[in-house]
């Protein structure tokens, strides 16, 4: 819930966001969300912030996508 709350709050600030994720993210409670993007086509874009909200399997899909310093 916390990146569902984080992006209703941007947003109604008028905060000009992609949530990024999976094409369909299963939530807590039951929740089920569609993202803008998909994280793949967001890769290679520029940003101003980045904010993850992750859970241990999702750092693994993560790391494919994020090379080290």
């Amino acid at each position: 819930m916390e990146a569902v709350i984080n992006i209703n709050v941007l947003r109604r600030f008028g905060v000009d966001i992609t949530f990024a994720s999976t094409l369909l993210v299963d939530a807590t409670w039951g929740l089920r969300f569609v993202a803008d993007a998909l994280v793949f086509d967001c890769a290679r874009s520029v940003s101003d912030l980045v904010s993850l909200h992750v859970s241990a399997h999702s750092l693994i899909s993560i790391s494919q996508f994020v090379s080290p310093m």
